[in-house]
């Protein structure tokens, strides 16, 4: 698959590329490759930047999405992922 430029990826996803640096500087994205200076980025990103837009949609801050990706072993499944942080969200916003 090619590499995608954060143009290409701000295209597809509807982003500004500032928003897609910002979460790659925050450890929501992994670091892009570098070619000649310019990021470069797999198209699996397109994935997860629509994972996390949907959480922003959703009301989920930046913090519970890092914990989304991060705070799980890494056979949870998505399901369990997004139930288990729902619940902590609904609680918080609840007391």
């Amino acid at each position: 698959m090619a590499e995608l430029t954060i143009s290409q990826v701000a295209r597809q996803i509807r982003l500004r590329p500032a928003a897609i640096r910002y979460y790659e500087r925050i450890g929501l994205l992994p670091s892009a490759k570098r070619l000649s200076g310019q990021r470069r980025y797999d198209p699996t990103v397109l994935h997860r930047l629509a994972i996390i837009q949907r959480a922003r949609q959703l009301g989920f801050t930046l913090a519970e999405i890092r914990q989304l990706f991060f705070g799980f072993r890494d056979n949870a499944r998505p399901s369990y992922r997004w139930r288990t942080l729902a619940k902590k969200s609904l609680r918080s916003w609840m007391s």
